[in-house]
C-alpha cells in the first residue's frame, strides 16, 4: 500500500463549515494499486470526500480507517508526563518535610546553634522547592496540551483508495472534502469624523478547531451557509378564533434576550482626538469580491495562516454612505443632546439587522443595532453624547380651572427647555418634545404657544431647529391646555411600541409583567 501525504492548499469557509483541499503527489505504476491518503480530520464529513488528479487514472472503492502506527507518539508523552508528575510528588514531599522539621517545640535534642542555622536556611529552600513546583506544573501542562494535540492526530482517519493507472509516472493527487469545524463570523464597524463621512467596514472573525493548523493556504469566504435539505417555505392556513385566555405567550425566549441585549446598550461616548497630527489607521488590504447568483465570496489577498484554536481577523470591504450629520435632543425624556448620523436606509449594504461597532475620530463610543428596514426612507445613527450640550426641561407652571358654564375641568401646561451650548462653534440642535393627543371626543386640547414647533398632528410629537451661538444659554418655552368633563377622570398612557418581558418574553403593556411579575421599564 502506498501511503501519500496531503497538506491542505486552500479553503474555502461559510458561515459554518467549509470546503477543505488538501494536495500531494504520488509516484504510480502502471496497472492497479492502493493508495492511503492521510491529513482528514476527525470532523471532516467523510461521504463528501472527492478525489481528483490527471486523466488516466481510475479510482473505486473508497473506505476509511484509523491511522494505524505501531509506535505512537502519545504513550511517549504520557511517560513523560507520569515522570513529571512523580518528581512534583517528590517536591511537595520535600516542602511538607521541611515545614514539619521547622516545628522545634517539641524538640529537646537540638541546640540553639542547629535551631537558628535550620531557620536560616529554611525560608531559601521553601522558596526553591516552589520554584522547581511551579516549572514542574508549567512542563506538565505543556505536555497534556501536546498530548491532546497528538491524539487528535492519531485519531484521525485515512482515505484507502484503490486506482487503475494506465500509464507510470508521477501524478499529483488532490483530497476535496466539507469540514465541520470552521466558519467565520461577521463584524462591522463604522468608522466617522462626525463631520463629513461615514464608512461601514465589513470584517470577518475566522475560527477552526480542526486539530491542525492551516498555515500558507489561500483562503475565501462564502456569505452562504450550505443546506442540505434546500426545503421552500410553505405557506399554511391562518385561522381566527374568539380568544379566552387573559394572557397569552407571545414571543421566545430567544427574542426575549436580544430583546434585553439591545436594551441594556448603554449611550456613553467620549471626546473626539483632535484632527491636527492624528495617526492614520493601519488596515488590512480588502479582500476581492466575487458574486454569484445566491451568495457572493471574498477572496483574501495572499496566503494566510489560521491556527487552531484562535481568531483571526480580516477586513472584507468597505463602503462610503452618504451622511447628514445633526444634534438631537428630547429633553422631556432625556437630559443629554446626541450625535446623529441620518443616512438613507436603501444605502445600507446589508440584507439583514447587524451590530456594528462605531469608531468616532478612530475611539470606539459604543455598539448600535442597523435594521435595513426599506419600509422607512431614513436610518438615525446615535453616535453618541454632546457633551458641550447642556439641557434642561421642566413644567414652568400647571394651573387648574373649571368651566361652570360648559361643565368642564382644564388644566394649563407651560414647559420651559434650557440649551447652553459651551463649545466654541455655533451649533444646530433638533429639539424634538411632543403635547397629549385626544383619543375621545369629549377630550379637547389647545396648543396655547408652540414657539416655532411643528407638530404631528396624528402623534403630538414636535420638532423644530435651534441655532445655539458659542457659550450661549437659550430658552424656548412650550404651553397647551387640556379640557375635558368635569364628572370624568382622564388617564394618560405613552404608546412606545411593543416591549417584551426580559424573563419570559410576553407582551408587556404596562409597567409589569402578566405573566412572570418582572418590572419592564
Amino acid at each position: 500500500m502506498l501511503k501519500v501525504k496531503t497538506t491542505i492548499d486552500s479553503v474555502s469557509i461559510f458561515r459554518n463549515g467549509g470546503e477543505v483541499i488538501r494536495k500531494g503527489s504520488a509516484e504510480l505504476s502502471a496497472g492497479k494499486q492502493t493508495l492511503e491518503l492521510g491529513g482528514l480530520s476527525s470532523s471532516a464529513s467523510y461521504n463528501t470526500v472527492r478525489i481528483y488528479s490527471k486523466p488516466g487514472i481510475r479510482c473505486s472503492n473508497i473506505r476509511y480507517k484509523n491511522i494505524e502506527d505501531e509506535d505512537r507518539e502519545s504513550e511517549k508523552i504520557k511517560e513523560e508526563i507520569e515522570l513529571e508528575n512523580r518528581k512534583l510528588e517528590a517536591i511537595e514531599l520535600q516542602k511538607s518535610l521541611w515545614e514539619t522539621n521547622g516545628d522545634f517545640s517539641s524538640r529537646k535534642d537540638m541546640n540553639i546553634a542547629d535551631v537558628e542555622n535550620y531557620i536560616n536556611q529554611l525560608p531559601d529552600r521553601i522558596e526553591k522547592l516552589e520554584e522547581k513546583r511551579i516549572e514542574l506544573s508549567r512542563n506538565i501542562s505543556k505536555l497534556q496540551k501536546k498530548l491532546e494535540e497528538q491524539l487528535l492526530k492519531e485519531n484521525a482517519s485515512v482515505a484507502v483508495v484503490d486506482i487503475f493507472c494506465e500509464e507510470a509516472g508521477v501524478y499529483p493527487i488532490e483530497l476535496r472534502y466539507h469540514e465541520n469545524n470552521i466558519a467565520w463570523y461577521p463584524i462591522y464597524e463604522i468608522q466617522t469624523d462626525g463631520k463629513k463621512s461615514l464608512e461601514l467596514l465589513l470584517k470577518a472573525k475566522i475560527s477552526q478547531n480542526t486539530s491542525e493548523d492551516l498555515k500558507d493556504v489561500a483562503v475565501s469566504l462564502i456569505t452562504g451557509v450550505p443546506d442540505m435539505s434546500h426545503v421552500l417555505p410553505e405557506l399554511h392556513p391562518t385561522y381566527l378564533n374568539i380568544r379566552t385566555e387573559q394572557n397569552i405567550f407571545l414571543a421566545n425566549n430567544a427574542v426575549a434576550g436580544s430583546m434585553k441585549m439591545m436594551a441594556a446598550r448603554s449611550a456613553v461616548a467620549e471626546e473626539a482626538m483632535e484632527d491636527a497630527a492624528a495617526p492614520v489607521r493601519v488596515s488590512n488590504e480588502l479582500a476581492e469580491i466575487k458574486s454569484e447568483e445566491t451568495m457572493s465570496e471574498y477572496l483574501l489577498p495572499d496566503r494566510k495562516d489560521i491556527y487552531c484554536d484562535e481568531d483571526t481577523m480580516v477586513d472584507l470591504e468597505k463602503h462610503d454612505i452618504a451622511t447628514e450629520f445633526k444634534i438631537v435632543a428630547a429633553a422631556r425624556k432625556d437630559p443629554h443632546a446626541y450625535l446623529v448620523a441620518t443616512i438613507k436606509t436603501a444605502d445600507l449594504p446589508i440584507s439583514e439587522a447587524i451590530s456594528a461597532g462605531i469608531y468616532l475620530n478612530g475611539i470606539y463610543t459604543n455598539d448600535v443595532y442597523l435594521d435595513p428596514d426599506l419600509s422607512k426612507e431614513e436610518t438615525d445613527i446615535s453616535l453618541g453624547r454632546e457633551e458641550k450640550v447642556f439641557i434642561k426641561n421642566r413644567l414652568v407652571s400647571k394651573k387648574n380651572s373649571n368651566v361652570l358654564l360648559k361643565g368642564q375641568k382644564c388644566c394649563e401646561y407651560v414647559y420651559e427647555t434650557t440649551i447652553r451650548n459651551s463649545s466654541d462653534n455655533q451649533i444646530t440642535i433638533i429639539l424634538k418634545d411632543q403635547i397629549p393627543v385626544s383619543q375621545d371626543k369629549t377630550i379637547v386640547v389647545d396648543k396655547i404657544d408652540l414657539d416655532g414647533f411643528n407638530c404631528d398632528e396624528e402623534t403630538g410629537l414636535l420638532n423644530k431647529s435651534v441655532d445655539v451661538a458659542a457659550g450661549q444659554t437659550l430658552k424656548t418655552t412650550l404651553s397647551y391646555k387640556v379640557s375635558w368633563p368635569k364628572d370624568k377622570k382622564i388617564s394618560e398612557t405613552t404608546k412606545a411600541g411593543r416591549k417584551y418581558c426580559p424573563q419570559c418574553g410576553s407582551v408587556v403593556e404596562g409597567r409589569f409583567c402578566p405573566e412572570c411579575g418582572t418590572v419592564v421599564n
